[in-house]
């Protein structure tokens, strides 16, 4: 679940928890790959550390796939360990310890990159987008950024509601209309009502256009 594109953990039929490397997501991984681990018998729990390894996926199997500590031959032999610190549930520690502190160090990087999406030229409306696609973007975009700074980023409402008109490609004029339907508050829901009207056809945007500089 979470945004399709950008973040993904699930938990399949076998109770392999398949994770994508989001940091936010991080925590949950650990605490679902040992519930799952608890309800497996004695004869499943020997190869679940080699299986949540094998589901790892984008940015987490990119950071991890190649790591010799968790190479297909130390989880074999740590999981077939008898001895102190040996066994299935060391190894499946072993595998979580060495993904979320991978996929978590690459989180101020992210945080960086969030910052640079919402506020600068990827916050904009993109050529052919409809405008309803824009605003969902701008809202899934302002939750990540919240999320990735561990809700220390916050923006007030009207500076939501002015970012996303000023970053809409609306006209001038377009954008006098839009603030006077809404009351000439920026108010998030009022803009984005007008928005909706004001622009429901235009899948273009007026940076194409020449109808607005920023």
């Amino acid at each position: 679940y979470g945004s399709a594109e950008e973040e993904s953990l699930y938990v399949d039929k076998n109770s392999v928890v398949h994770y994508d490397g989001a940091p936010k997501l991080a925590e949950e991984y650990e605490e679902r790959v040992m519930l799952g681990f608890q309800t497996l018998t004695t004869a499943e729990r020997a190869g679940y550390a080699a299986k949540l390894k094998n589901a790892l996926h984008g940015r987490a199997w990119t950071l991890c796939h190649r790591k010799p500590e968790i190479s297909a031959t130390k989880l074999l032999d740590l999981s077939k360990g008898t001895g102190d610190g040996q066994g299935p549930q060391e190894a499946v520690k072993l595998v979580v310890s060495t993904v979320r502190k991978a996929c978590e160090r690459v989180a101020p990087l992210l945080k960086n990159q969030a910052f640079e999406d919402f506020f600068f030229e990827k916050g904009k409306r993109r050529s052919g987008e409809p405008i309803s696609d824009f605003i969902q973007r701008r809202e899934n975009e302002y939750e990540r950024l919240q999320s990735l700074s561990q809700g220390h980023t916050t923006l007030s409402t009207d500076l939501q509601a002015f970012f996303l008109l000023r970053n809409s490609g609306a006209s001038i004029q377009q954008q006098k209309a839009i603030l006077g339907q809404a009351g000439n508050e920026f108010d998030w829901d009022k803009i984005v009502e007008a928005m909706m009207i004001q622009m429901d056809n235009d899948h273009s945007g007026s940076w194409q256009k020449g109808g607005r500089k920023g």
